[in-house]
């Protein structure tokens, strides 16, 4: 036992002379044929402790690799949780930086919503026009198709602006004028 003991401290000294050095292609892999998890330690970090196992060390790529036994091999696990990245969504309307393309996807993602609200109008009355002869729900079809295509239009442009495809100056803008258009047009046949 006092051999895996000796190998744990010669393991986290290693660890830490790789995690200092600059060569990111060093790679070690720990494999042992019995595992379990030692707790919290004494400074509440927890533990995972492998036994009868081999340590494989070396840079990627090359032959040259370094396989050593151990008894016992104990590994500290980070008791923090990773930080999650910085989500838009979350972030206030006036925090937004426009030069960002993720950002100002989401800022006219916001303002879609409202606009979509007044752009429906024109169109909801364009295609409610029937005629006496045709049934109650003949035009529901028709503009729940409109809907969906107008939304798809707003999902497909906040996509091509987070990737960077599409400019934040064009921004959704071609989506609401081609929606405002149709309105416009549907009201003026209802004429």
């Amino acid at each position: 036992e006092r051999d895996g003991d000796r190998m744990v401290t010669t393991w986290a000294a290693t660890a830490e002379q790789q995690r200092r050095s600059s060569d990111t292609a060093r790679r070690n892999s720990d494999t042992g044929r019995r595992g379990s998890d030692a707790g919290p330690g004494v400074d509440g970090g927890r533990f995972l402790v492998l036994r009868d196992g081999r340590r494989y060390e070396g840079v990627a790529g090359t032959a040259g690799y370094r396989v050593i036994e151990f008894s016992r091999l104990s590994q500290r696990i980070d008791r923090r949780l990773p930080e999650p990245l910085a989500d838009v969504r979350r972030l206030p309307t006036t925090d937004l930086d426009m030069n960002l393309p993720r950002e100002a996807a989401e800022w006219h993602w916001r303002a879609a919503f409202p606009l979509m609200c007044l752009i429906a109008v024109p169109v909801a009355l364009g295609i409610a026009r029937q005629s006496p002869r045709s049934g109650r729900f003949a035009r529901l079809l028709p503009g729940i198709g409109a809907f969906v295509v107008y939304y798809l239009l707003l999902v497909f442009g906040r996509d091509f602006m987070s990737d960077g495809w599409l400019p934040s100056v064009v921004g959704l803008w071609p989506a609401h004028v081609l929606g405002l258009s149709a309105g416009l047009v549907l009201l003026w046949r209802r004429r």
